[in-house]
């Protein structure tokens, strides 16, 4: 049995905020698989993604591609490319985007009325998941108390 719940749960004291996907059971095993995300502001975004971090980034494999034979490019001209062609997913993992744009409002949400606009998140980052939830996790805000009711009762540690 999989039963699909699609709800942010809350923030942990960390700032991860996770979200549980859904819950299951199949005879004696249970539990929940969940996502975890990271907020990512548009401060973060803009330097990350600078070319001085992608030729710093990327340059490992830049070497292999020139190696190989499948770049005649220079570093800086590959790094751009990477920059231009892949944008966000070269340097973010964005796995589950719909929901982490999601973690990004509520994020958004609770900064402060006078936070710089490059304070807001303009997406979240996947930082990983599975069985994510746990009854340790020390929580800094709960969206959804039925969600983590069901998701602990899935999870008997």
């Amino acid at each position: 049995m999989k039963k699909n719940v699609d709800k942010l749960v809350g923030r942990n004291e960390d700032g991860v905020y996770y979200w549980l996907d859904y819950v299951f059971k199949d005879k004696d095993f249970q539990g929940t698989v969940g996502t975890m995300f990271r907020p990512v502001s548009k401060f973060e975004k803009e330097n990350t993604m600078s070319l001085d971090a992608a030729v710093d980034r990327f340059e490992d494999c830049w070497r292999e591609a020139v190696q190989s034979g499948n770049t005649e490019e220079g570093l800086v001209e590959y790094a751009e490319s990477i920059i231009r062609w892949d944008r966000d997913e070269a340097f973010f993992d964005l796995s589950d985007y719909d929901a982490g744009c999601e973690v990004a409002e509520m994020y958004n949400s609770e900064l402060s009325a006078d936070a710089d606009e490059g304070d807001k998140a303009e997406f979240s980052e996947c930082i990983g998941g599975g069985r994510c939830f746990c009854r340790e996790i020390k929580w800094a805000k709960i969206y959804d108390e039925k969600a983590l009711k069901l998701a602990l009762e899935y999870e008997k540690d």
